[in-house]
């Protein structure tokens, strides 16, 4: 595989600031490929894909690329596209996309093995929902727990402030769970895939993967804020700013998360 240069994305906007709704913030999709790991896709004003990854220079926003310039910068794998293909069905039609939307196409795209057995086999499985509200507790936790042990203050702090955020967004779906699960899905969409991935870290990589999810973090959307137990997402802490290139996920990492992504129950 090609180094990432991020120079090939420079010239792409950044959206900054906080999206006015979820299908402009998109949904976090479970790539293979470590540039595109949790990247956001989103249909476009050509009634394209739009792939929505970090700033490369670990300032704020997510740079909004097409797809076929994401092909061509980001090194999708062969799964990856297979993903892509399984939803252009619903884009075509121009339907928005749902968090629901790219979890039946992650399924369909596993089926095909071109991720691997284990994936394939969790494809395959019963049908089961995404990692919910005990996730985010137990992720929460498991940041709290880490944090004594962190070397570095900076770190730290970053630890913190992905403690608050991971807690509010299970309180978040804790209270919407009854009622509106629609809204929770968004609540919880992309973290899922970052509690999976701390879980699965060895201790001598936490430091890079907390950076890398703190870089990954959903942003809350404006109308987010307006649902009932969702104010406060938007008074998440700071944490530091990220050095540029941070470390990316590597590609075995990114197809066990997925694994446990879609065996999540």
């Amino acid at each position: 595989m090609q180094p990432f240069d991020a120079s090939s994305i420079e010239h792409f906007a950044a959206a900054t600031g906080r999206p006015a709704r979820c299908a402009d913030r998109g949904v976090a999709a479970p790539f293979t490929s470590p540039q595109l790991f949790a990247a956001r896709l989103r249909l476009g004003n050509g009634l394209g894909i739009e792939v929505l990854v970090p700033n490369p220079a670990g300032r704020e926003g997510w740079f909004v690329l097409p797809w076929s310039a994401a092909r061509d910068a980001l090194q999708p794998s062969l799964a990856d596209e297979a993903l892509v293909t399984s939803l252009k069905p619903l884009l075509a039609a121009g339907t928005e996309l749902q968090p629901e939307h790219v979890r039946a196409a992650a399924r369909l795209a596993a089926s095909t093995g071109l991720a691997g057995r284990r994936v394939r086999h969790a494809g395959l499985a019963r049908q089961a929902a995404p990692p919910g509200v005990d996730a985010m507790r137990a992720f929460a936790c498991a940041l709290d727990v880490w944090l004594p042990t962190c070397p570095i203050e900076e770190d730290r702090r970053r630890a913190v402030s992905l403690v608050v955020r991971v807690s509010a967004i299970a309180d978040a779906a804790t209270l919407l769970k009854a009622d509106y699960a629609q809204r929770m899905a968004w609540v919880l969409d992309g973290w899922g895939l970052l509690a999976i991935l701390w879980r699965l870290t060895p201790a001598e990589a936490r430091i890079a993967v907390l950076r890398r999810c703190v870089a990954l973090a959903p942003p809350a959307a404006e109308e987010m804020l307006r649902w009932p137990a969702c104010s406060a997402l938007g008074r998440m802490p700071e944490a530091p700013p990220l050095a540029p290139a941070t470390r990316f996920v590597a590609s075995g990492t990114c197809e066990a998360v997925l694994a446990e992504w879609l065996a999540a129950s």
